[in-house]
C-alpha cells in the first residue's frame, strides 16, 4: 500500500481536556492514535505508528515522545481492535449458537469475545479482540467503548441503502468481506489471502454460495487498495462493477485519495 502520511498536528490548545476524545485504532501491522475536538468532529492530532515491535514497548515510546497524546491519560478513550468475526442473526443469537461459532476461540485464552449491533439493527456483530492490546494499552488510557474497525465502513455503505453490492476492506494480507443486500447486511466474514487470486477465489466462492450471478457482481473497495495494485487490476478484470467506497465529507487533514482510503474506517466513526 505505501501509506506514506504518518503524523499530523493542528496547533490545538487543551485547557479544557474533556472538549476532545482520543481514539485508537489497531490494523494487522499498525497502530493509529487520533484525537478528535468534539465540537466541530476535527482530527487535530493523529499518528499512524509501525508495529514492527512489542505493542507496549511501542506505546510506551510513543508516550515519552507525544506531550499531546501524554495528557490524555486516564481519560476514557474508544479502542478498536480485531482478531476474528462472524456474523450471526438475531434468530439465531444465543448462548449455544455464540459458542458454536467460537468453539476454537473460547479455547485461546488471551481472545475476548464480544458483539454489537449493527445500523440495520437486523443483527448483532460477533467478533473477538486480543486481551493483549488492552493489556497494553489500560496502564496508560482507561479504555471506553471498543468496536470492530470494519464496521465504520460497513455501516456507511448500509445508510447509503446499497442495492447488491459486496464491500472489500483490504488489510496486509487479509481482507474483510461483507454482502450487502437492499440495506441488510447478509454475509461478513474475514479471509487471509497470499495473492490477488486467492482474493478473487474468496469472493466467488462466497457469490456462489449465496447463488448469485457471478458475472453481475458489483464490489465497493476501501482500505489498503489502489488502483494500480493487482488486487484492483485481477478485480476489474472478472467483476461486472468495481468502484472504490466514498465517504461523504471531507477531513481537515491533507490526506492524498489513496491515504484516504486506507483510512477510512477512522472517517466513518466521525459521521
Amino acid at each position: 500500500m505505501g501509506v506514506k502520511f504518518e503524523y499530523y498536528q493542528s496547533n490545538i490548545v487543551l485547557d479544557n481536556i474533556n472538549d476532545f476524545k482520543l481514539f485508537f485504532l489497531q490494523r494487522k501491522n499498525s497502530l493509529s492514535f487520533f484525537i478528535i475536538e468534539q465540537s466541530s468532529k476535527q482530527i487535530v492530532s493523529f499518528n499512524n505508528l509501525a508495529l514492527d515491535a512489542n505493542l507496549a514497548d511501542t506505546i510506551e515510546q510513543y508516550l515519552e515522545e507525544d506531550q499531546v497524546l501524554g495528557r490524555f491519560s486516564t481519560i476514557e478513550s474508544l479502542g478498536v481492535h480485531v482478531n476474528a468475526i462472524s456474523l450471526i442473526p438475531n434468530r439465531l443469537f444465543n448462548t449455544h449458537t455464540l459458542s458454536t461459532y467460537f468453539k476454537d476461540v473460547f479455547e485461546v485464552d488471551h481472545m475476548h469475545i464480544n458483539y454489537t449491533d449493527l445500523s440495520d439493527q437486523q443483527t448483532k456483530l460477533v467478533y473477538a479482540y486480543s486481551k493483549s492490546t488492552i493489556n497494553a494499552l489500560e496502564p496508560y488510557f482507561k479504555i471506553g467503548h471498543i468496536q470492530p474497525a470494519f464496521l465504520g465502513p460497513i455501516n456507511s455503505l448500509l445508510l447509503q441503502k446499497e442495492t447488491s453490492s459486496f464491500l472489500i476492506q483490504m488489510d496486509a494480507g487479509l481482507f474483510y468481506l461483507s454482502y450487502i443486500d437492499q440495506g441488510e447486511i447478509k454475509f461478513l466474514n474475514q479471509f487471509s489471502f497470499d495473492s490477488s487470486a486467492d482474493l478473487l477465489y474468496y469472493v466467488l466462492k462466497v457469490a456462489s454460495l449465496l447463488k448469485l450471478d457471478t458475472n453481475q457482481l458489483n464490489i465497493k473497495l476501501t482500505g489498503a487498495v489502489e488502483e494500480e495494485s493487482e488486487v484492483y487490476k485481477t478485480l476489474h478484470r472478472f467483476v461486472h462493477s468495481l468502484s472504490f467506497l466514498e465517504e461523504e465529507g471531507t477531513t481537515n487533514i491533507p490526506f492524498s485519495m489513496s491515504e484516504k482510503r486506507y483510512f477510512s474506517d477512522i472517517f466513518a466513526f466521525l459521521k
